[in-house]
């Protein structure tokens, strides 16, 4: 499997930057983060079906080969995902602003 994280807070901008992603990986999974801030609740309760996001907990046991971080380069902020994912071989990519 191949997955798209973002930073643990989802907030608007995660949501766009997720989106983006997924246009330029088309085969990649959006990874939903525990916490979703305030202002993004709104927007993410309106769009969540289409965006079509799996867990951290369906991830759990499955291998993921390739990893696109989107939205931060600061691993404190996507520890969540990556304390959870069991790594392949494949390669880790990073869009920051």
């Amino acid at each position: 499997m191949n997955v798209i994280v973002g930073e643990t807070n989802m907030d608007v901008e995660w949501i766009g930057c997720m989106v983006l992603a997924r246009c330029l990986y088309p085969g990649c999974r959006l990874v939903r983060s525990r916490l979703i801030h305030p202002v993004a609740r709104n927007l993410f309760n309106v769009y969540q079906n289409h965006l079509d996001l799996v867990t951290l907990k369906e991830l759990k046991g499955v291998q993921v080969d390739n990893i696109v971080i989107v939205d931060t380069r600061m691993y404190q902020r996507v520890k969540e995902y990556l304390d959870v994912i069991e790594r392949g071989t494949g390669d880790i990519t990073i869009y920051d602003h």
